[in-house]
């Protein structure tokens, strides 16, 4: 699967990273997750793209299949692959208005 070519050497590849906005894609094996992150002022959408997961954002878990998108506002997260197959999902991420 050319997908998995170019993540070979990382879970993710950025695809903006500026001073109010990233954008990028993750791909997570089974098993793997991301770890936890994203204190401060920003909000971030996760567009599942393939396969399904786990998100824990603060104290909340919340489970998510390919087609659906996950709001996470300014609070510690964590992104678990809890499938059997690749998880990949495009993250957006800007400075909460």
């Amino acid at each position: 699967m050319r997908v998995e070519k170019l993540f070979s050497s990382s879970k993710f590849i950025v695809l903006l990273n500026s001073n109010d906005r990233r954008i990028g894609i993750v791909l997570l094996k089974p098993g793997e997750n991301v770890g936890f992150h994203g204190e401060g002022a920003f909000e971030e959408k996760l567009y599942i793209l393939r396969g399904r997961g786990k998100a824990i954002i603060g104290d909340v878990e919340r489970e998510f299949d390919e087609g659906e998108i996950v709001q996470i506002n300014s609070c510690r997260h964590d992104v678990i692959n809890c499938g059997n197959d690749i998880l990949i999902y495009v993250y957006d991420c800007k400075v909460k208005q």
